[in-house]
């Protein structure tokens, strides 16, 4: 399943962005990240202001523009 996803997104040159549950365990979301090679996760443990979304955003939009078919 998370290889369809990651293979949907390629082929359709789009990021997807999954939530995942666990409430406050980021332990879940860290685990589910990895088992599905997630590009980037965020965890409630760690702190993520919205500069650093806009950051990564940025990072996306310029590394799609210069042809990269994936995230990082």
């Amino acid at each position: 399943m998370s290889t369809k996803i990651r293979q949907s997104a390629v082929a359709s040159r789009r990021v997807f962005v999954v939530e995942v549950m666990g409430h406050d365990c980021g332990y879940l979301a860290l685990m589910s990240g990895l088992a599905t090679g997630a590009e980037r996760n965020l965890l409630p443990e760690e702190d993520t202001a919205l500069n650093d979304l806009v950051f990564d955003v940025h990072n996306l939009s310029e590394g799609f523009r210069s042809g990269k078919r994936l995230g990082w």
